[in-house]
């Protein structure tokens, strides 16, 4: 498993904010401008502007004797490789490549083997790189994380697959990799997930019905409605649900059973439903079927 820090793009912006036109050849460049929605020629010209040539000078600004061109140069691709490996079982390994790109909306996107992230949105706190209320190297890991776990349940795309299947896969993924790495402590997410909390007996008696049959879901975006936070939310902490349940599993069990149930996640719910026994956690909180 190797993880590449690529900051090529960014040093030729910041040295000559008028060379856009590089960014034509970034696979990261393509990628998050697709996700966006936006076709990556067209993406150039709306770029093209004295307000992103300001925004990428400033990047190589020194504040005190830092600037976000400086920290991005001492990310370790190697150290976010260890933290991911440690929480990926064996066969989970990926080759990742994360690109940093003048961006718009977006705070990053990622898919395949790429992770994207939009220059604009990186902020300096002291040493550290952040976006919003995330260190940046914690999302990065959480990002590369998923990317590797997903290659471990291949075929949800298919058509024969419930969107509640592929709902339940997506959660553990994604909540594990927020329980590893970016568990929210404080700021407006931190906020959300305490609201949540509040509701959580409500959110589990619907889930069960979800799981139980006594309601269908019409599609993924409806499950995703009810039981995530949505991606501009809180972009690496979308299901705090899923994160507790995978708390009550790792807490009975261990971090080694919680990352080997990666690719058994259709013994997630099972899973739970032991680690909520061996907790003596009340009955309202199961979700399997009887």
């Amino acid at each position: 498993m190797s993880v590449c820090i690529d900051i090529a793009l960014v040093k030729t912006l910041t040295a000559q904010p008028d060379s856009l036109a590089a960014a034509a050849d970034s696979p990261g460049f393509r990628l998050y401008w697709r996700k966006a929605g936006l076709d990556p020629n067209e993406a150039l010209t709306e770029l093209a502007t004295p307000e992103v040539k300001a925004r990428l000078l400033a990047l190589k600004e020194e504040v005190q004797g830092r600037s976000v061109l400086g920290a991005l140069g001492r990310i370790s691709g190697a150290s976010i490789e260890q933290q991911v490996a440690r929480h990926i079982p064996a066969g989970g390994v990926v080759d990742s490549c994360v690109e940093f790109v003048p961006g718009g909306r977006l705070p990053l996107v990622a898919e395949g083997n790429t992770v994207a992230v939009n220059l604009f949105a990186l902020e300096l706190q002291g040493n550290k790189l952040y976006i919003g209320d995330f260190p940046l190297l914690s999302i990065l890991a959480n990002r590369v994380h998923c990317l590797a776990s997903e290659k471990l349940v291949p075929g949800l795309d298919t058509a024969n697959v419930s969107p509640l299947t592929v709902f339940l896969v997506r959660m553990l993924r994604e909540s594990c990799a927020t329980l590893f790495f970016t568990v929210p402590v404080s700021g407006s997410i931190y906020n959300l997930w305490q609201q949540a909390e509040k509701r959580r007996d409500e959110d589990v008696e619907l889930l069960c019905k979800y799981i139980q049959g006594g309601k269908r879901a019409a599609d993924l975006q409806e499950l995703e409605q009810h039981f995530s936070l949505g991606v501009n939310a809180a972009l690496v902490a979308r299901y705090p649900l899923g994160t507790w349940m995978c708390q009550v599993i790792e807490g009975a069990f261990g971090r080694s059973y919680l990352v080997n149930l990666l690719p058994q996640a259709h013994n997630f719910l099972t899973a739970f439903e032991e680690a909520r026994i061996k907790f003596g956690l009340p009955d309202k909180f199961s979700m399997v079927s009887v």
